[in-house]
């Protein structure tokens, strides 16, 4: 992975912290390769680390103070030609630390009070090469950006919620360690003359958390805590997601590589949801999830998780084969390339077992596949209304209605399709989308489908095509799902 598939991962993460949003499911089956094209919101980009209480520290170089006095606001902090706003908009300065130019990684520790922060990195360097910022807290990498500031002050900003799972580990009133280093483009740390700078801020929590880009405009509802949810060390299974039931869930341990989970199948249609958050040293060398269902190996899935929330990180559950009436047993286990297994302190791994809602099967001379009848969005659940398709092997576009006046969600993808990979785009919608077209390993006959889906706000109407625009398909069909508010 090179510094810009990072930083897109942390960008499209940070999109997903809405507490009340989550992210596209049960229709999501797969996180689609199109979120490396969404940009969206350039102030999250890099999902920061820190809390903070304010002071004026002793030592030179910090600012750090226990109880802020409300009706004062913190001064800004000087030093080296370097200065850090004691309050930006409604945040204030807890803590800042400024290095001297060429002076290597800024180190220091700080206690977090809060979960509310707004934390901004700077970095003024002469290279001639790109180099980037990288923020680690207590090993775990938080923040990557551009080394390039060349005013007095940080241009960048960025913010770590409260369900963010760097608050399991380093909750409030826990020492931390913070490092700001400089990397090059492949995130391999180099000697630099780079001067760095980091000033940490406390947030107002805000009465309701805006929706990510994509989805402003749609209406948005918190998600309400359920007796039956599964909840460990406050990251949580919810009982239910849209259509989707829980059976059962399991959470490690930190540091706890391998966990099992039996559950007994309430239906065919059953999936699993991963947590795991082993990636959080080093996102460059990113471990795997084996998974086994009953002894037999399944197809492993990258583990990635950066919200308590699970759910929202993920494209759904994963469909497995099940037995109605029948004990089943999962082994998940955190694992390297080749199967070779990973211990990471401070990493965490899970899974729930969920009973998945009815799907409509769609036949035709190109190939079957089975759409959810339901997907939940924005805390609301949205009905099948429309299914459209066309053969991959002779069409290159297919377009659908978009509904006038109400808030709809885009299902799209493909089934069946044949060996030559490819990618198609959906027009239309408030941002273009794109996706990949192949196979990934799935039977030519299977029914299992590659779903995604993209919320859309209330407007006027109008057309959504899928339209292909590379690769040449041998059989198989796209298709696009409409869905309204149930």
């Amino acid at each position: 992975m090179n510094l810009d598939d990072l930083r897109a991962q942390l960008r499209d993460q940070a999109t997903e912290i809405d507490p009340a949003t989550p992210v596209p499911l049960p229709t999501v089956r797969r996180r689609a390769k199109t979120l490396k094209r969404r940009r969206t919101a350039a102030a999250v980009t890099t999902v920061a680390a820190a809390v903070v209480a304010v002071a004026l520290a002793v030592l030179p170089g910090a600012v750090n103070t226990s109880t802020p006095d409300p009706a004062k606001p913190p001064p800004d902090y000087t030093r080296d030609g370097i200065t850090i706003p004691g309050t930006v908009g409604p945040d204030r300065l807890e803590k800042a630390e400024i290095g001297k130019p060429g002076a290597g990684p800024l180190e220091f520790t700080w206690t977090p009070t809060s979960t509310s922060v707004t934390f901004r990195p700077y970095c003024r360097t002469t290279a001639t090469k790109p180099l980037t910022v990288h923020v680690t807290v207590d090993g775990r990498l938080l923040a990557t950006e551009d080394c390039d500031d060349s005013g007095s002050s940080p241009r960048h900003a960025g913010s770590v919620p409260p369900n963010h799972v760097f608050w399991t580990e380093v909750p409030p009133g826990k020492t931390a360690r913070v490092r700001v280093s400089v990397a090059d483009q492949n995130g391999r740390a180099v000697r630099s003359t780079a001067q760095l700078a980091l000033g940490i801020y406390r947030s107002p929590v805000p009465s309701a958390t805006p929706a990510p880009a994509e989805v402003r405009g749609l209406p948005v509802r918190p998600s309400a805590p359920d007796p039956d949810d599964y909840v460990k060390e406050g990251i949580r299974f919810p009982a239910h997601v849209g259509g989707d039931t829980l059976l059962n869930a399991t959470i490690g341990d930190l540091g706890q590589r391998s966990v099992k989970l039996r559950f007994t199948a309430a239906s065919a249609r059953t999936g699993l949801r991963l947590f795991c958050t082993g990636d959080r040293t080093d996102p460059y060398r990113r471990p795997m999830l084996s998974i086994r269902i009953d002894g037999r190996p399944k197809h492993p899935a990258t583990c990635i998780n950066r919200l308590t929330d699970f759910y929202k990180n993920d494209g759904g559950p994963d469909p497995i084969n099940a037995t109605p009436g029948q004990t089943h047993e999962v082994t998940i286990d955190l694992v390297y390339a080749k199967g070779r297994p990973a211990t990471i302190p401070g990493a965490r791994i899970g899974v729930g077992a969920y009973a998945l809602p009815p799907e409509r099967l769609v036949e035709t001379s190109a190939g079957s596949v089975g759409i959810d009848e339901l997907a939940r969005y924005g805390g609301y659940t949205y009905k099948l209304a429309q299914v459209k398709t066309v053969p991959a092997k002779t069409a290159t576009e297919l377009s659908t209605d978009a509904p006038a006046g109400k808030p709809f969600l885009i299902g799209y993808g493909a089934a069946n399709l044949g060996s030559e990979p490819g990618e198609a785009k959906i027009l239309g919608l408030t941002q273009e989308v794109s996706f990949r077209l192949d196979r990934g390993g799935i039977p030519a006959d299977s029914l299992t489908r590659w779903t995604l889906s993209y919320g859309q706000p209330a407007g006027a109407g109008g057309k959504i095509t899928l339209k292909v625009v590379s690769g040449r398909q041998t059989r198989g069909l796209l298709y696009l799902a409409l869905y309204l508010p149930g």
